[in-house]
């Protein structure tokens, strides 16, 4: 920035020089036909002289007011750039810091997802050994039950067989050791206690 305002400032000075150049020709012009001719007014160059400095001052005024006014907006323009570069050299400089934490919180970043992983890996393990080992209970409870079933029901055949087998043993050993008479009298009491138990 400094080095363009330089160049303008140093752009209006030249402007200045020249023209106070192209004055200092003009009086010299002027004074050089004042020797050669008699009086100066009469001399032609002398009118071209003053016609040029006349036409010089009427417009260094208005043309230092924009010149002055072109560098003026340009260095507001050069200002504005800066500015914004200035702030984005602060939004880049605000963004390297925030990947520059990321970066170095990465590996703290990693080990805690990792850390958590392995916890939800861990209870998940743990929550499924626990439905396994509901699972393997009930069907120990199931199978326990089907077996206490089966052993019941095995008891009450073979006590059904048993009560039966005793049956025809009875009756085998009585029909041989009773006569008609003891079997009947036998069927006879059978009958009373049965007509006594009701």
């Amino acid at each position: 920035m400094t080095s363009e305002v330089l160049m303008d400032s140093e752009e209006l000075d030249m402007i200045q020089n020249t023209l106070a150049d192209t004055a200092d020709a003009a009086v010299a012009a002027v004074e050089n036909a004042a020797h050669h001719y008699g009086a100066f007014y009469e001399n032609p160059e002398f009118w071209v002289g003053v016609a040029f400095v006349l036409v010089v001052i009427l417009l260094a005024r208005p043309v230092s007011r924009m010149v002055r006014t072109m560098l003026e907006k340009r260095i507001d323009g050069i200002a504005r750039r800066i500015n914004d570069a200035q702030k984005l050299k602060d939004d880049a400089q605000k963004l390297w810091v925030e990947y520059e934490k990321k970066f170095l919180n990465a590996p703290n970043e990693a080990y805690e997802i990792l850390k958590k992983s392995e916890n939800e890996m861990e209870q998940l393990k743990d929550e499924r050994i626990r439905r396994l080992e509901e699972e393997i209970k009930a069907r120990e409870n199931d199978a326990q039950n089907r077996i206490a079933t089966a052993e019941q029901e095995a008891v009450r055949e073979i006590r059904i067989c048993g009560s039966e087998l005793s049956i025809r043993a009875v009756k085998k050993i009585l029909a041989e050791k009773l006569d008609e008479t003891a079997q009947d009298q036998l069927i006879d009491r059978s009958i009373e206690l049965l007509k006594k138990a009701e």
